[in-house]
Order: structure tokens, then sequence, then C-alpha cells
């Protein structure tokens, strides 16, 4: 999954973020992550995130490599970090509080790469961006540069059937190039 997600580093070679791509087993509970260290980035072993009660465990399919994924590897990020926050994976494994209808073993989808407190004004006016508990996964949760991550059911989106492979991690580009021209409102006949 990494190297395919990687393309064998060189993608990430070519932006000098030197990642050092090591084989790193699956075995004892154990999934490969990236993750950075002070002076340098590398695949380590963790544990298998497992789904709090609200929670919802998510085998990552693909995941996009963003230009704050390099800012957050070579400026903001502490070492420990898992990048990556363009997630599209199927779910694994679902918490004991979340609504048993809401979601199936195996069903695909995009993760929303951000998440509140969940009962603010911000949270329930959908804009969790601006919540006091804000937390960007990839940043400050484990990102979707790992095999498996657990992310709040909330932040899950159902992706159709017709969505195969890496394109699903290009959903939440998309939002936000959607989003960008919703607010902009009409530009027929302006150049933009």
């Amino acid at each position: 999954l990494l190297r395919r997600l990687l393309y064998c580093g060189e993608w990430i070679e070519s932006h000098a973020l030197h990642l050092h791509l090591l084989h790193a087993p699956d075995f004892l509970g154990y999934e490969s992550g990236i993750t950075m260290a002070a002076d340098h980035r590398e695949v380590v072993d963790v544990l298998d995130p497992t789904p709090a009660a609200d929670e919802v465990v998510v085998a990552v399919t693909a995941c996009g490599i963003c230009g704050s994924d390099l800012h957050v590897a070579s400026v903001v990020g502490s070492p420990g970090t898992i990048l990556g926050h363009e997630i599209a994976g199927t779910v694994e494994a679902i918490g004991t509080g979340v609504d048993p209808g809401a979601w199936r073993i195996g069903q695909a989808v995009a993760v929303r790469p951000f998440g509140g407190c969940g009962t603010c004004r911000w949270c329930l006016a959908g804009r969790a961006d601006h919540c006091d508990q804000f937390q960007l996964v990839g940043l400050d949760r484990p990102g979707g540069f790992a095999e498996r991550l657990a992310v709040q059911a909330r932040e899950l989106f159902a992706l159709p059937a017709s969505l195969v492979g890496p394109e699903q991690a290009l959903v939440e580009p998309l939002a936000i190039a959607r989003r960008a021209l919703r607010r902009t409102g009409d530009v027929t006949g302006q150049t933009v």
C-alpha cells in the first residue's frame, strides 16, 4: 500500500522530502505507517488502532499527498506525526457507540480530515473547523499514510460503488475546489 501510494518514493524525493521507505512487517497487531523523526521520515511499525465508542477504523485504500503534508513534514509537524489527510478507504471496525445502521464493514468511505467535539454550536452547525477542540487528521491525529486509522464516525462520507481505486482519495481536494467555486459565485465571462 505505502509503496504504491508513494510510487516507490519517487514523487516524494522529487520534492526534496526524503522518505526512507523501509519494509515493515505486518504481524502481532502492528501495521506500517509513515512517521516523522527530528531529521527524516520513515516507515515504522505502529499499533493497529481500535475504535473508541464513537469511532470507526478505516483501512486506507488511497491517500493523496498534499502540499500541506509537505508543510507539516518540513515546518509544523512533531516527531511521530503520521501524515496524510486526503483519505479514502473501507470500514474495518465500528465502535460500540456508532449507529449500527450508519456504516457497515467493507463500506467504501472518504474521511473528512478534521473534527471537533461534536456538541458545540460550531460543530452542530457543521463548522468543526471553528471548534475549540478542532483536530486535523495527519497533524493532530494519525493520518492516512498508515494502513489503518481510527476516525470519528461523523467524519465519514459514503462513496458510491462506481468510485474505485486511487481516485477515491480525490474526494477531499475536489470538495475544496467545489467550495471555492460556490463561494466565488457566477464567474461567467470572467477570467479566473
